[in-house]
């Protein structure tokens, strides 16, 4: 019975060495999170083979957003803020996420769904821990790991989203539901 145990377990440790696993996610699918004409951007750019744009807000905040995705979906957001734009304190920290936020997602109408439960939700955690701590919180269906780190060099805020990507929102191309013969139509 162990070595069966222990079989089983091998092969479920070989399968993603294999590439047998299923990508709900394809790499190559990806695309900026930033809208091309987002006006509180400049200087933005986008790396297609390493999935990674930047974007200035202003001279003194410089925004990096890097992808990845199989299963889930990982947006890591980081800005850095030179030191002479930074008042410590807890407002400051709080204003800065939810603009950079809402800067990000301008033209984005999903975003509006979870909007008002994760603005709320990350101003709990952050007066909870403060800067130069990490933490997480759920949202609906993604999960939010945030870190404010200030520093004598200036400041980071490090925002990853990651969003459990569910097989029936999977949208591929194919033949459109009405068009399919084995799709119900009614009465005819």
């Amino acid at each position: 019975m162990q070595q069966k145990l222990l079989f089983l377990g091998l092969i479920l440790v070989a399968i993603p060495m294999l590439g047998l696993t299923q990508c709900r996610l394809n790499y190559e699918d990806l695309k900026p999170i930033i809208s091309r004409y987002n006006p509180f951007f400049t200087d933005h750019s986008w790396d297609d083979n390493e999935k990674v744009e930047a974007a200035r807000l202003d001279p003194w905040r410089l925004l990096i957003v890097r992808q990845k995705g199989c299963l889930r979906h990982h947006v890591l957001f980081t800005m850095m803020i030179d030191k002479e734009d930074i008042y410590p304190s807890n407002r400051f920290w709080v204003n800065e996420t939810l603009v950079m936020m809402k800067r990000i997602y301008f033209d984005d109408a999903e975003y509006l769904t979870w909007k008002r439960q994760f603005e709320v939700e990350f101003i709990k955690q952050f007066l909870l821990n403060g800067p130069n701590v990490l933490f997480n919180f759920p949202v609906g269906e993604r999960t939010f790991i945030c870190k404010v780190e200030v520093g004598d060099w200036g400041a980071k805020i490090r925002m990853e989203v990651v969003k459990f990507i569910i097989v029936e929102k999977i949208k591929r191309p194919g033949i459109a539901r009405e068009a399919d013969d084995g799709w119900f139509k009614g009465s005819e």
